[in-house]
């Protein structure tokens, strides 16, 4: 072997899965490397390099947490993903990917062609693509390129005022720790909701990285409201310390209502929560009340945090799921609930919002009461951990271990097994990666400190799961070797 073969993408991935199977230190900068090597090849059809990704990324998510490897297993997907299609044509292969919304894979490439070509893709796309499209542009280039790429377009379509909006809070909502957002929504807000386009002003504000004075801009957004609730309380507090007098908030309503308390104890307290208790209904009332809602007309205008805070109608259905999710928990009206019509309609609406975009306010929003529900769809988080749809088996992913009883365990190694004697490899992979996240998860963590989400398993009963039947099933795909 030539010594330059060490370094293809072929063998530095195989150097990654080795340090995670002998449960070795990895050094991040062999996966930076596998990531950049992985990225030189897209397009590049390599069946041997195919083959071990296939073999190896279901593997990998069990322990992506733990090496934090989620880049790189969004590029080994995105490799696969540049497989199909045809590179003869640079602007159609580009033009293609933006309609398939493999926003990833167009984040990796989009630095290679020039601002003019862009611009024409660009004006093509519907709104939605649009937004992504852009916020790739941001994931892809460089800060000083950014700059000067979102100046030429603003002043291309300065007329729209609402596009410009919605693509601004979608790079907020999923970058806002990035180099190109300087982690400002009045930043934001100002580019948003700018009448008229004054491109120096935007390039010195673009440039700043903080310390940006609320008074300097004009707030004309949902934040004016809460601006205004600040500002307000502001001066309470100083009136009362001119008058020498202790300032003490008004009792709180709200704090009567512990459906959607922290574990902790502590409360989401937010302006479109009216204190309404939805814990005195029965199931069926709880149930008609969902059927009386349009989801569509209800979360379709939310564009940024601020909707769902100050939404009565969202915090009332956050309130409703939750408690729905807890009585089918405590095994309390679950015939009612278990196959009901509005169950299945509301899930049926959050599983096509985070298919269409997994990373936006609203697709969070939909997550968010799917945890509530929580158990009630469990063969539905089963049916997205192991389908082919890249959000909601990431999201799946993340949470089905957290819900899964030994019961569930040895329905899917057994579902597994056998998709090994058929020859599913890929499929049966799957499976032993949805169970295998347990073992990477024995002492479970509360989920996102929502009560009554948290695991109900043990320590003990994690370990002893992984021996009966997930260490026999790693060792059934060679990802553990059976000491004898």
């Amino acid at each position: 072997m030539k010594s330059q073969d060490f370094y293809t993408p072929y063998t530095i991935l195989n150097n990654v899965h080795q340090n995670v199977l002998n449960n070795h230190n990895l050094d991040s900068l062999i996966v930076e490397n596998c990531e950049e090597s992985i990225k030189k090849v897209y397009f590049i059809r390599d069946t041997q390099l195919k083959e071990s990704i296939e073999i190896k990324i279901e593997f990998l998510k069990i322990f992506e947490s733990k090496y934090k490897l989620a880049p790189l297993i969004i590029t080994l997907e995105c490799y696969l993903n540049s497989l199909k299609y045809d590179t003869t044509d640079r602007y159609s292969l580009l033009y293609k990917i933006c309609l398939n919304r493999e926003f990833y894979l167009l984040r990796d490439i989009i630095s290679s062609y020039q601002d003019s070509s862009l611009f024409i893709i660009f004006d093509s796309l519907d709104e939605y693509t649009k937004g992504m499209f852009l916020v790739s542009t941001f994931l892809g280039f460089s800060p000083n390129r950014s700059i000067e790429f979102i100046d030429q377009l603003l002043l291309k379509h300065k007329a729209q005022v609402g596009l410009f909006q919605e693509i601004l809070w979608l790079l907020y909502s999923n970058n806002k720790n990035e180099h190109y957002l300087y982690g400002n929504q009045i930043l934001l807000e100002f580019l948003a909701n700018a009448e008229i386009y004054d491109s120096t002003k935007v390039k010195i504000f673009m440039r700043q990285k903080r310390h940006i004075r609320t008074e300097d801009i004009e707030i004309n957004s949902p934040f004016k409201y809460y601006n205004e609730i600040l500002v307000k309380q502001e001066e309470d507090r100083l009136k009362a310390l001119q008058q020498n007098t202790t300032y003490e908030d008004p009792p709180d309503i709200r704090l009567k209502d512990t459906t959607l308390m922290f574990e902790d104890g502590s409360y989401w307290l937010v302006a479109g929560d009216d204190g309404f208790r939805f814990d005195t209904f029965s199931t069926q009332d709880l149930l008609n009340k969902l059927a009386a809602i349009d989801y569509h007309g209800l979360l379709d205008t939310v564009k940024i945090e601020a909707d769902i805070n100050f939404s009565k109608p969202i915090v009332h259905l956050y309130k409703i799921s939750q408690i729905l999710g807890d009585r089918f928990i405590s095994n309390s009206d679950t015939s009612i609930i278990l196959g009901n019509i509005e169950i299945t309609r509301l899930t049926n609406y959050c599983e096509e919002e985070i298919k269409s975009d997994g990373g936006s306010i609203k697709s969070n929003l939909c997550k968010n009461i799917l945890i509530k529900l929580w158990t009630i769809n469990k063969m539905k988080w089963l049916n997205w951990a192991e389908g082919q749809d890249e959000e909601l088996n990431f999201f799946a992913f993340n949470y089905i271990s957290k819900m899964l009883t030994e019961k569930d365990i040895i329905y899917l190694y057994n579902h597994a097994m056998s998709l090994l004697e058929t020859g599913n490899i890929r499929k049966a992979m799957i499976l032993i990666g949805i169970i295998g996240t347990i073992d990477t998860d024995k002492m479970p963590r509360p989920v996102q400190t929502i009560p009554r989400r948290s695991p109900q398993r043990t320590f003990d009963q994690s370990q002893e799961w992984c021996e009966k039947y997930i260490y026999p099933a790693f060792v059934k795909v060679g990802w553990l070797i059976e000491k004898k």
